[in-house]
Protein backbone atom coordinates (compact mmCIF):
# COMPACT_ATOMS: atom_id res chain seq x y z
CA UNK A 1 0.00 0.00 0.00
CA UNK A 2 1.31 3.39 -0.74
CA UNK A 3 0.30 6.66 0.94
CA UNK A 4 0.69 9.52 -1.06
CA UNK A 5 0.15 13.05 1.13
CA UNK A 6 -0.25 16.13 -0.93
CA UNK A 7 -1.50 19.74 0.59
CA UNK A 8 -4.23 21.28 -0.76
CA UNK A 9 -3.88 24.71 0.35
CA UNK A 10 -3.12 25.49 -3.21
CA UNK A 11 -5.82 24.19 -4.45
CA UNK A 12 -8.01 26.52 -1.51
CA UNK A 13 -6.07 29.52 -2.27
CA UNK A 14 -7.57 29.21 -6.24
CA UNK A 15 -10.86 28.21 -5.53
CA UNK A 16 -11.15 31.26 -3.20
CA UNK A 17 -9.25 33.23 -5.55
CA UNK A 18 -12.37 31.98 -8.21
CA UNK A 19 -14.83 32.79 -5.56
CA UNK A 20 -13.22 36.37 -5.08
CA UNK A 21 -13.17 37.15 -8.87
CA UNK A 22 -16.79 35.42 -9.20
CA UNK A 23 -17.92 37.87 -6.68
CA UNK A 24 -16.39 41.10 -7.99
CA UNK A 25 -17.91 39.98 -11.31
CA UNK A 26 -21.34 39.31 -9.70
CA UNK A 27 -21.29 42.90 -7.66
CA UNK A 28 -20.29 44.55 -11.31
CA UNK A 29 -23.28 42.97 -13.27
CA UNK A 30 -25.16 44.03 -10.28
CA UNK A 31 -23.57 47.69 -10.53
CA UNK A 32 -23.99 47.53 -14.34
CA UNK A 33 -27.86 46.83 -13.91
CA UNK A 34 -28.85 49.46 -11.52
CA UNK A 35 -26.47 52.47 -13.24
CA UNK A 36 -28.07 51.07 -16.47
CA UNK A 37 -31.84 51.04 -15.00
CA UNK A 38 -31.20 54.83 -13.41
CA UNK A 39 -29.78 55.92 -16.69
CA UNK A 40 -32.99 54.56 -18.59
CA UNK A 41 -35.86 55.99 -16.19
CA UNK A 42 -33.91 59.83 -16.12
CA UNK A 43 -33.47 59.54 -19.73
CA UNK A 44 -36.72 57.41 -20.78
CA UNK A 45 -39.51 57.29 -18.17
CA UNK A 46 -39.34 60.15 -16.53
CA UNK A 47 -39.86 62.83 -19.60
CA UNK A 48 -42.75 60.53 -20.69
CA UNK A 49 -44.35 60.73 -17.49
CA UNK A 50 -43.63 64.72 -17.75
CA UNK A 51 -45.07 64.27 -21.80
CA UNK A 52 -48.28 63.12 -19.71
CA UNK A 53 -48.59 65.20 -17.11
CA UNK A 54 -48.77 67.93 -19.48
CA UNK A 55 -50.48 66.71 -22.04
CA UNK A 56 -53.21 66.26 -19.53
CA UNK A 57 -52.88 69.85 -18.43
CA UNK A 58 -53.52 70.84 -22.37
CA UNK A 59 -56.56 68.61 -22.77
CA UNK A 60 -58.45 70.27 -19.21
CA UNK A 61 -57.72 73.45 -20.78
CA UNK A 62 -54.11 75.16 -19.76
CA UNK A 63 -53.03 75.79 -23.29
CA UNK A 64 -50.31 77.73 -21.56
CA UNK A 65 -48.46 74.69 -20.38
CA UNK A 66 -45.14 73.66 -22.33
CA UNK A 67 -42.43 71.14 -21.75
CA UNK A 68 -38.63 72.01 -21.79
CA UNK A 69 -37.02 70.10 -24.62
CA UNK A 70 -33.92 68.46 -23.02
CA UNK A 71 -32.47 66.41 -25.76
CA UNK A 72 -32.51 65.99 -29.57
CA UNK A 73 -33.73 62.55 -29.48
CA UNK A 74 -37.51 61.30 -30.35
CA UNK A 75 -38.78 62.43 -26.59
CA UNK A 76 -37.11 66.15 -27.56
CA UNK A 77 -39.33 65.98 -30.80
CA UNK A 78 -42.53 64.73 -29.06
CA UNK A 79 -42.00 67.36 -26.52
CA UNK A 80 -41.79 70.44 -29.73
CA UNK A 81 -44.41 68.13 -30.93
CA UNK A 82 -46.63 68.71 -28.18
CA UNK A 83 -45.70 72.31 -27.51
CA UNK A 84 -46.49 72.93 -31.01
CA UNK A 85 -50.34 71.22 -30.48
CA UNK A 86 -50.72 74.10 -27.30
CA UNK A 87 -49.58 76.65 -28.99
CA UNK A 88 -52.17 75.86 -32.23
CA UNK A 89 -54.75 74.87 -29.69
CA UNK A 90 -54.45 78.46 -27.94
CA UNK A 91 -54.70 80.24 -30.86
CA UNK A 92 -57.71 78.12 -32.23
CA UNK A 93 -59.29 79.20 -28.60
CA UNK A 94 -58.81 82.96 -29.00
CA UNK A 95 -60.03 82.82 -32.38
CA UNK A 96 -63.01 80.98 -31.28
CA UNK A 97 -63.44 83.62 -28.53
CA UNK A 98 -62.74 86.69 -30.21
CA UNK A 99 -65.43 85.18 -33.02
CA UNK A 100 -68.13 84.62 -30.34
CA UNK A 101 -67.43 88.25 -28.77
CA UNK A 102 -67.53 89.83 -31.95
CA UNK A 103 -70.79 87.57 -33.68
CA UNK A 104 -71.96 88.25 -30.19
CA UNK A 105 -71.78 91.94 -30.31
CA UNK A 106 -72.33 92.54 -33.68
CA UNK A 107 -76.30 90.69 -33.55
CA UNK A 108 -77.07 92.47 -30.35
CA UNK A 109 -76.63 95.74 -31.34
CA UNK A 110 -79.13 95.61 -34.78
CA UNK A 111 -81.35 93.14 -32.86
CA UNK A 112 -81.70 95.90 -30.04
CA UNK A 113 -82.27 98.37 -32.85
CA UNK A 114 -85.19 96.36 -34.10
CA UNK A 115 -86.87 95.51 -30.88
CA UNK A 116 -87.10 98.85 -30.13
CA UNK A 117 -88.66 99.94 -33.33
CA UNK A 118 -91.09 97.35 -33.18
CA UNK A 119 -91.98 98.91 -29.46
CA UNK A 120 -92.23 102.16 -30.98
CA UNK A 121 -94.48 101.24 -34.08
CA UNK A 122 -96.57 99.21 -31.56
CA UNK A 123 -97.39 102.17 -29.40
CA UNK A 124 -97.83 104.98 -31.51
CA UNK A 125 -99.71 103.57 -35.08
CA UNK A 126 -103.11 101.50 -35.32
CA UNK A 127 -102.53 98.18 -37.08
CA UNK A 128 -105.13 95.80 -38.34
CA UNK A 129 -105.22 92.18 -36.46
CA UNK A 130 -102.61 90.95 -38.53
CA UNK A 131 -100.12 93.48 -38.50
CA UNK A 132 -100.51 93.32 -34.75
CA UNK A 133 -99.84 89.89 -34.93
CA UNK A 134 -97.05 89.93 -37.52
CA UNK A 135 -95.62 92.83 -34.78
CA UNK A 136 -96.08 90.71 -31.50
CA UNK A 137 -94.47 87.19 -33.04
CA UNK A 138 -91.31 89.41 -34.28
CA UNK A 139 -90.89 90.83 -31.17
CA UNK A 140 -90.93 87.68 -29.50
CA UNK A 141 -88.43 86.07 -31.38
CA UNK A 142 -86.40 88.81 -30.95
CA UNK A 143 -86.71 88.60 -27.56
CA UNK A 144 -85.39 85.13 -28.11
CA UNK A 145 -82.75 85.74 -30.33
CA UNK A 146 -81.27 88.26 -27.42
CA UNK A 147 -81.59 85.78 -24.96
CA UNK A 148 -79.55 83.50 -27.19
CA UNK A 149 -76.74 85.75 -27.60
CA UNK A 150 -76.52 87.03 -24.11
CA UNK A 151 -76.47 83.39 -23.30
CA UNK A 152 -73.63 82.91 -25.48
CA UNK A 153 -71.99 85.47 -24.01
CA UNK A 154 -72.86 84.25 -20.37
CA UNK A 155 -71.50 80.74 -21.67
CA UNK A 156 -68.07 82.43 -22.65
CA UNK A 157 -67.47 83.89 -19.46
CA UNK A 158 -67.85 80.52 -17.68
CA UNK A 159 -65.75 79.08 -20.35
CA UNK A 160 -62.76 81.71 -19.71
CA UNK A 161 -63.64 81.55 -15.57
CA UNK A 162 -64.75 85.16 -15.92
CA UNK A 163 -68.20 84.72 -14.69
CA UNK A 164 -69.40 85.69 -11.11
CA UNK A 165 -71.95 84.03 -8.68
CA UNK A 166 -73.74 86.65 -6.92
CA UNK A 167 -75.35 84.54 -4.62
CA UNK A 168 -78.40 86.13 -2.53
CA UNK A 169 -81.26 84.31 -0.19
CA UNK A 170 -84.68 85.44 -0.62
CA UNK A 171 -86.67 85.25 2.71
CA UNK A 172 -90.14 83.08 2.36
Amino acid sequence: AVRFAVSLDLVDQQIILFILILTLVCVAIIFFVIFSGSYFINSIVNPVGEVGVTARKIAHGDFNARLAKRNDDEIGELCDTINYMAEELSQSERMKNDFISSISHELRTPLTLILGGIEDVKKHDSLTPRGENSLTLAHRNAKRMLTLINQLLDFRKIVKNKMELKISQSIP
